[in-house]
């Protein structure tokens, strides 16, 4: 049965829960927050129980939606039924004629307590709701409370668990040290030995050493059958991820959803049946039963196991290389097939309910219990090595972090594959990184313990403890957004033409309001948000309803202003959202009607003035233009050429024919996605010795600086988008450890010192071949660099444009969406021509591509610099001086003249516009001029990076002489940091952290930092851009977010390197190489020694 959403959103809703935070810390008296579950009683005369019996009965594929779960404030419960007798509104425990699951009172608690203090009054909030609403009753019970009096208590095993810890910590650290002590030469060859002849004691400090044990995670295995199994490791990694991504999906089905339809409707889909047959794949799935768990059934798959281990000891016993036998060929390609077609038939028990017992069912189980038993793929990759390693502790790890990442809900969440897809990337990757630290620190020692003593021991996890503060007064003010039901709204309006707006709303100062007097003591922008500035998200039908019961008269003379007495400087350009000025002025007196009628309810009589942003209907959608014909092209043409050239690589590596090849053959080759994967994979190490050698660091930094990139970009959108709790933002601004990411800004200009780097080295490198380079090298140096870079650049902004906004919907989404495609379709050209760090940087298209821009400027000033140099080498300390003096100057006189502050400031009002409209983002953070002393990086005094932090906690008289100085110090002063921690990695100052810097997994990862840095915003708007309402912010929440978009964007990366960026960069550069014959010759000796070694490589498979 499908799901009919104009009757699914008739009935009582699923989940609905009240403001936790509000009733608990809004007052400082004791308040109690309860969940409960109320069984609602039959009534075949109602309409909404026969709605409800209609969607409960099938208990395959819906929830139970006779059982609803609540959240209920005990205190506004108590005051709802305080004025009257409300007793007839008890219903008693009633006998189901369904089995209703609960939970042991006696497993949370004080359950028992609270049920029976509590529990008659809920029982009749509840029911007076259900009555008025639906005409129906139930019965509620109470499954846990909290209050603002808890208190956490330590018992013995909390205490127990923190010595383990600082234990483990502490002989970790003395093992590394000690193991690190005694390599004198500082070689990684010393972790690679075996110390069997040392002392016992030794032997067992040395096994908690994190170098040595990071040696046996990468270290491939040495033994034949440790070779010929080695895909085992692949298997291991891709079933604990399908167990991850499984429980995830599982703990959605618990989740307090805004649409649960969501979940029903996957068990109309068949392409769902992949995901909920998945227990066919995975032997620890979905869900625990007595046809999933017990060892009797998953016997099949162990004896095939066994099976296969002692046919491959036969095969190697008697020397069969079956590898070639036509069956074994015929029956690997079929299988897959089979595979997927038994996954898919799931659907028939989904769809159907077949009589049981049932022969062909018994049949139809074992066939499927063991069908994937068979191995369908070799994974031969090295990566897996480690990562299957590690796969144990994942699974160990991987239910408690889903548990931790989601125990901060506080309301109902929306529900998309989005989501879904989110969750299950955070998840994998923080526990594949908890994974790691237990294997380093727990797994590895303890084997080697155990090899020593024959001890056992018990992995432990480390979690943290969250303390909410009391914020009885900021509870007070109206909350900086709130949201009407998007989804219900535009589907189940009694109007055909309902819409749902945006907007915002500019509070009226009111001094004789001590609701005003709070949002004055709060509006501090420099480290909050303005409290007298909100967003709603309306719905004209509900609206309608709250209207209704005054005459018009009556809304006309005291709901509605014509102008306000406050101020709005940030007010974005009528021209950004199709419809807009029609939408501003058709709906501008129903939703100030609406939100002045809330406002003056609810919040002492204050009154505001709301402008319409925009406005959405259900029949809205986006028109394909020549823009979109455009950018399907290049998709088409891209999809081709990657086919054809693939394919013609791999011909012409068959028949050996790379010596014959023709310029146009190459061409055409730099489209074989095999050919760049292996590029990027498995390029040649460069000469010991040699500058490469020296700067291999830099991938790691690449990496490492793209990382704290997404993660302020992550933390930045997640200001952008509405937050139930934004005080959690303000706070942050009070604590002066907050400095270290909100003057991150800095972490961008490393960038700048690599560039800068990079750019002289190549350049001297260059010169020393060829003295002579004036002006034509340098405008070809400058064409060879903007070639290179401007098709990537091209492909993602056509994606901004065009894909974009077809991808999500929702109410925020517009504001997310279509404002980047409308920047990119009025702005692209400041892109192509890299001066969007100066023009139209109010309303920017691909907004962190002022990076490309001001690094493409600095570069064309870098080697203007380098020309003067060659010119007149007997003025080098001279002109380096001049230089210098400048970088510090003018970043001193622009703070002095636009009278800004020492350091560049994230206020959280700024950063919801995107700093949109921030004055010191735009002529103090992007431009060139301001950033030329970290692409110098000349020698000037160290300036410590906390200190910002006085430019939070002080309003400083500007304009300032001191502050002037301290900005000219301040920007060259990350340069000088750069220019000491590089110059220590090159030559060697301490050989451990340079050798974790050079190892190989961060040379592919560094290379394809570019394509990452494009599309990374591209990512945060997709996974992000779909909310439906304010989200809840904490710690977890955005480990979540960054860890997720910085796996998608890395993933999402790889393709735009390998697809566009590696291809375009080998015809840019064939093409620039012909007018250097002997550069062109050591190129084409790389490129063939490069193609002898992958023809190697897949003759020996």
């Amino acid at each position: 049965m499908k799901i009919v959403l104009t009757e699914y959103y008739r009935m009582p809703p699923k989940y609905d829960n009240e403001d936790y935070d509000r009733c608990l810390y809004a007052t400082e008296h004791l308040s109690v927050y309860c969940g409960v579950k109320t069984v609602i009683q039959p009534d075949w005369n109602n309409e909404f129980w026969n709605l409800i019996w209609k969607y409960s009965k099938n208990t395959k594929q819906n929830y139970r939606h006779d059982i609803v779960l609540r959240g209920i404030c005990i205190n506004w419960c108590l005051d709802r039924i305080s004025n009257g007798n409300y007793d007839e509104f008890y219903l008693e425990e009633f006998k189901s004629n369904r089995t209703v699951y609960g939970t042991d009172p006696t497993l949370i608690h004080d359950t028992l307590f609270y049920r029976g203090k509590y529990g008659r009054d809920v029982n009749k909030c509840i029911n007076i709701e259900l009555k008025r609403r639906y005409g129906l009753m139930g019965y509620s019970s109470i499954e846990f409370c909290n209050s603002n009096k808890d208190v956490e208590t330590y018992d013995f095993l909390d205490y127990l668990f923190m010595v383990i810890l600082f234990g483990i910590i502490g002989i970790v650290t003395a093992g590394t040290y000690y193991d690190k002590s005694m390599n004198m030469k500082e070689t990684m060859e010393h972790y690679q030995k075996d110390v069997v002849d040392a002392p016992l004691g030794t032997r067992l400090l040395l096994s908690f050493s994190l170098p040595r044990n990071w040696y046996r995670l990468v270290t491939p295995s040495k033994t034949t059958i440790g070779r010929d199994l080695r895909y085992v490791q692949g298997l291991r990694v891709v079933t604990v991820f399908a167990v991850v991504m499984a429980h995830v999906f599982l703990g959605y089905n618990f989740a307090p959803a805004i649409n649960p339809e969501y979940i029903e409707q996957r068990y109309h889909s068949v392409w769902a049946m992949l995901m909920l047959n998945g227990m066919t794949m995975v032997q620890t799935f979905f869900t625990i039963s007595d046809n999933y768990a017990g060892a009797h059934l998953s016997a099949g798959n162990y004896f095939v196991g066994m099976l296969i281990g002692l046919m491959y000891h036969d095969f190697k016993k008697r020397n069969l290389d079956i590898r070639k036998n036509k069956l074994m060929i015929f029956t690997w390609y079929v299988y897959p097939i089979v595979g997927y077609g038994i996954l898919l038939s799931s659907y028939l028990f989904y769809a159907y309910d077949f009589p049981k017992p049932s022969l062909w069912m018994a049949f139809y189980s074992v066939i499927t219990k063991n069908m994937w038993a068979i191995v369908t793929t070799v994974f031969n990759s090295p990566v897996f090595q480690p990562l299957g390693r590690i796969v144990y502790c994942i699974y160990l790890v991987h239910f408690s972090v889903a548990r931790y990442l989601a125990g901060d809900v506080r309301g109902k969440i929306y529900i998309s594959g989005t989501n879904i897809a989110n969750s299950v990337m955070s998840v994998y990757s923080i526990s594949s990184f908890l994974g790691l630290l237990l294997c380093l620190t727990l797994e590895f020692p303890m084997t080697a313990l155990l090899k020593e003593i024959l001890r056992r021991n018990t992995a432990k996890i480390d979690q943290e403890q969250e303390k909410m503060k009391e914020m009885t007064e900021y509870y007070q003010l109206p909350p900086l957004t709130s949201y009407h039901n998007y989804d219900k709204c535009l589907v189940t309006s009694p109007k055909n033409d309902s819409k749902y707006c945006i907007v915002e709303t500019l509070i009226n100062r009111n001094d004789s309001s001590q609701i005003w007097q709070l949002i004055v003591k709060y509006n501090d922008t420099k480290r909050h948000f303005r409290h007298d500035k909100i967003q709603f998200g309306l719905c004209q039908s509900t609206c309608d309803k709250l209207l209704e019961k005054y005459e018009r008269f009556y809304i006309e003379d005291n709901l509605y202003l014509k102008k306000s007495n406050n101020y709005d400087t940030h007010l974005i350009d009528a021209d950004t959202f199709s419809n807009r000025l029609h939408d501003r002025f058709e709906n501008d007196r129903w939703v100030n009607y609406c939100i002045n009628e809330m406002l003056r309810k609810d919040y002492d009589g204050l009154l505001g003035r709301s402008t319409v942003i925009y406005c959405n209907t259900k029949h809205d959608s986006w028109k394909i233009d020549s823009w979109d014909y455009l950018f399907y092209f290049i998709i088409t043409l891209i999809s081709m050429l990657t086919v054809i050239g693939t394919l013609y690589e791999s011909y012409l590596r068959r028949m050996s024919l790379f010596a014959n090849k023709s310029k146009e053959s190459s061409f055409l080759i730099a489209f074989s996605i095999t050919r760049n994967t292996k590029r990027l994979m498995t390029s040649p190490g460069p000469i010991k010795g040699s500058i490469e050698a020296d700067l291999q660091f830099l991938y790691a930094l690449r990496f490492l600086t793209m990382f704290c990139v997404i993660g302020g970009h992550v933390l930045l959108f997640n200001e952008i988008f509405p937050s139930s709790n934004p005080e959690y933002i303000e706070q942050k601004y009070h604590e002066i450890l907050t400095m270290l990411l909100a003057n991150g800004f800095k972490v961008i200009e490393t960038y700048f010192i690599i560039s800068g780097l990079l750019m002289s080295i190549h350049l001297l490198k260059f010169t020393s071949k060829e003295p002579e380079f004036g002006v034509k090298r340098l405008f070809q140096a400058l064409m060879y660099r903007y070639l290179r870079l401007i098709p990537t650049v091209i492909f993602v902004i056509l994606a901004n444009m065009t894909l974009l906004i077809h991808i999500q919907n929702g109410p925020l989404w517009k504001m997310i969406g279509e404002t980047e495609r409308t920047f990119c379709r009025n702005n692209w050209w400041t892109n192509l021509l890299f001066i969007n760090n100066y023009i139209h940087v109010q309303d920017p298209c691909l907004q962190q591509s002022w990076f490309l821009a001001t690094d493409f400027q600095l570069t064309i000033i870098g080697m203007s610099i380098m020309i003067l140099l060659q010119k007149f080498p007997k003025c080098i300390k001279t002109i380096l001086g001049i230089g210098i003096i400048i970088s510090m100057i003018v970043p001193g006189i622009v703070a002095y003249m636009k009278h800004f502050d020492g350091v560049m400031l994230v206020s959280p009002e700024e950063m919801k516009y995107v700093m949109w409209f921030d004055k010191m983002y735009q002529e103090f953070y992007i431009p060139t001029h301001m950033n030329f002393g970290s692409y110098l990086s000349g020698m000037i005094i160290v300036s410590i990076l906390l200190s910002g932090y006085v430019f939070y906690e002080n309003n400083f008289k500007k304009p300032s002489l001191w502050i002037a100085i301290y900005v000219a110090l301040s920007k060259i002063s990350w340069g000088i940091l750069g220019i000491i921690l590089m110059i220590g990695l090159v030559i060697g100052t301490c050989n451990l952290v340079k050798n974790v810097l050079e190892h190989p997994v961060f040379k592919p990862l560094g290379k394809i930092t570019f394509a990452v840095f494009l599309c990374h915003t591209f990512i945060i708007r997709v996974t992000l851009g779909d909310l439906r309402g304010a989200r809840h912010l904490s710690d977890m929440s955005l480990l979540i977010t960054v860890c997720s978009t910085f796996f998608l964007s890395y993933l999402l990366g790889f393709f735009l390197h390998v697809l566009i960026e590696a291809p375009f960069h080998v015809m840019v550069k064939s093409l620039f190489r012909n007018g250097n014959e002997n550069e062109s010759k050591i190129d084409n000796q790389r490129n063939r020694t490069f193609e002898l070694r992958i023809l190697k490589y897949h003759k020996g498979k």
